[in-house]
């Protein structure tokens, strides 16, 4: 049977490449319903994709921060 920890560790990285996904499409359909709104195609598409995709890769790098061991909790391990 696999163990609960490594099951944990993949439903948390499963969550954290899901909420990239979900970061960049909605500034994708938000930024193309705002330039449908106010007619500036494709300013807004192009700066709220970006804007998702950078808040997108800042999460995902804290949260793969998060789930690696530090190198100290590695080293100390390691010692005893």
């Amino acid at each position: 049977m696999l163990d609960r920890a490594f099951l944990r560790t993949i439903g948390r990285a499963t969550a954290i490449v899901s909420e990239m996904a979900v970061t960049v499409v909605l500034g994708v359909f938000l930024g193309s319903f705002l330039d449908d709104h106010f007619s500036l195609s494709p300013v807004l598409l192009l700066s709220f994709t970006l804007g998702a995709l950078t808040v997108g890769m800042v999460r995902l790098v804290r949260g793969v921060e998060k789930l690696s061991p530090s190198d100290d909790d590695h080293a100390s391990k390691h010692r005893n």
